[in-house]
């Protein structure tokens, strides 16, 4: 992929838009968010950057998206950036998304099939398929918002860095 700007408007864009640090501990779910809650990101990224590589996540404090962009670039011409990029997931958000809702789904059936005798399921099957509709909603539901938010910001980067293809 090629961006139209040079490799020093690309890195002074990166640097305008980046608040320094490690994308790693943005991404994933931290209890001590909530003592940040009302100030205003400044930025649209949080990550790091030298002179050929990046690692950026969005910088956002209760919208976390568990995914960060890594890549190159270097310079092509005076007015075009060679850059290569992927979005990765980040490892602890990722997996605490998927497998937290999934290991409650299972443990919550499985107590109820164990503890529970078959004239009691009868008369309270009401109960079992409204808690596994919500504990679905909890397996679909964040799966389906972290989709929509990569998205958004892979286009926010391509976006902003002006990138071709």
């Amino acid at each position: 992929m090629h961006s139209r700007l040079n490799k020093s408007e690309f890195r002074t864009r990166l640097k305008s838009n980046t608040q320094i640090g490690n994308p790693k501990t943005r991404g994933n779910p931290n209890p001590f968010d909530i003592f940040s809650l009302f100030t205003k990101e400044k930025k649209k990224f949080y990550g790091k950057f030298d002179n050929s590589s990046f690692q950026l996540t969005k910088n956002a404090i209760l919208t976390k998206v568990p995914y960060m962009i890594l890549g190159e670039y270097r310079s092509m011409g005076k007015n075009e950036t060679s850059l290569h990029f992927k979005i990765k997931p980040i490892w602890f958000g990722y997996l605490f998304v998927k497998i937290v809702p999934t290991i409650f789904l299972i443990t919550f059936n499985i107590l109820w099939l164990t503890k529970w005798e078959i004239d009691t399921i009868e008369d309270s099957s009401i109960l079992f398929i409204l808690i596994n509709t919500v504990l679905a909603y909890f397996l679909i539901a964040p799966n389906l918002l972290f989709y929509i938010h990569k998205r958004k910001m892979k286009s926010a980067f391509i976006r902003l860095f002006e990138i071709t293809d």
